[in-house]
């Protein structure tokens, strides 16, 4: 396993790199992929470079990735999967907005086995390994041990379709008035991680994308010694 998790860290950093390069390029132009969501030219290319990356080194190994995915199919996480998010957070990247992350995920039928979410603009990166306990930067993390509402600090996100938004603010309204506050900085797979760190409490569930979840969920799970 120690392998995948150094595949699936080199991977993110390399495609963090990438995105650090191409910001203010051509490739950082946004056009529309559905809904108020965006894609750029730099999403593409890191997907390709992580791609590249992890069959360089897994050759019969299967890459889902959020980018270039064409539909689900029977059992798409059989056996050996990377889960991959090239770049989410593509409105602030094209924005000039610093809050922008990688993720990437080695899963064995469905469990996930290690995965990272490289943040390249705030210059973190986390780390996890199921079994291992997660990490930031090489050190090891626990998550908040905030038993209260009233004193836990929430991150949350909003849904680009804007379908539920009534639902959605309602929750919201509910968190600001009972918990010490609430912060929407981070694109979603930054809200996981941030709870294994004193800083954020807890994600609010739409706060999470599918991809950032199973990077994050299974590894992280487990704190570290």
């Amino acid at each position: 396993m120690a392998a995948a998790a150094e595949v699936a860290e080199h991977a993110a950093r390399e495609a963090g790199g990438l995105l650090l390069r191409l910001r203010g390029t051509r490739a950082a132009q946004g056009r529309p992929k559905g809904g108020h969501e965006l894609v750029t030219d730099a999403d593409l290319r890191a997907d390709e470079l992580i791609r590249r990356i992890v069959t360089d080194r897994f050759p019969t190994h299967r890459v889902v990735s959020e980018e270039t995915w064409d539909g689900w199919r029977d059992d798409p996480f059989d056996g050996p999967v990377w889960v991959v998010d090239p770049m989410d957070g593509s409105a602030n990247y094209v924005h000039g907005y610093s809050y922008v992350s990688v993720s990437v995920a080695f899963a064995i039928d469905g469990v996930v086995r290690a995965g990272t979410v490289h943040a390249p603009f705030l210059r973190r990166t986390f780390t996890a390994v199921r079994g291992g306990g997660a990490r930031c930067d090489g050190r090891p993390l626990r998550a908040a041990d905030t038993g209260a509402l009233g004193d836990a600090l929430v991150s949350t996100g909003f849904p680009h379709e804007g379908g539920g938004l009534d639902a959605v603010m309602e929750r919201v309204r509910r968190l600001v008035v009972n918990c010490r506050d609430v912060r929407r900085r981070l694109p979603r797979p930054g809200h996981l991680p941030r709870t294994a760190r004193p800083a954020v409490s807890a994600p609010t569930p739409r706060g999470c994308s599918s991809t950032a979840a199973t990077v994050w969920r299974s590894p992280a799970a487990t704190r570290a010694n």
